[in-house]
């Protein structure tokens, strides 16, 4: 199996927010609920090298903030936005 792809895990996000108020959560609580909104492999759950104690799946939804200006990514795109702190919603 190979990892997910940020895309893959930013839909699973989208998901995610959609069955919350306001499509809106931290980050912390986006970590907590998205195994169920998305089948998660064996390498997305390996520990992340540059962020301990983290999962490589965890740091990639971290990663939609930390890419926004990267072309391809959610937040650059207009699916998803980001506000302090460490929010992701749903754009009107």
């Amino acid at each position: 199996m190979t990892r997910t792809s940020e895309e893959h895990i930013a839909k699973a996000v989208v998901k995610y927010l959609k069955t919350v108020p306001g499509q809106t959560d931290i980050i912390r609580n986006i970590i907590a609920a998205l195994p169920n909104f998305i089948q998660l492999t064996s390498e997305d759950e390996q520990e992340s090298e540059t962020r301990p104690g983290e999962a490589l799946w965890e740091q990639i939804v971290r990663n939609i903030v930390s890419h926004k200006n990267s072309p391809g990514n959610a937040i650059h795109d207009g699916w998803l936005a980001h506000k302090e702190p460490a929010t992701l919603y749903i754009p009107d």
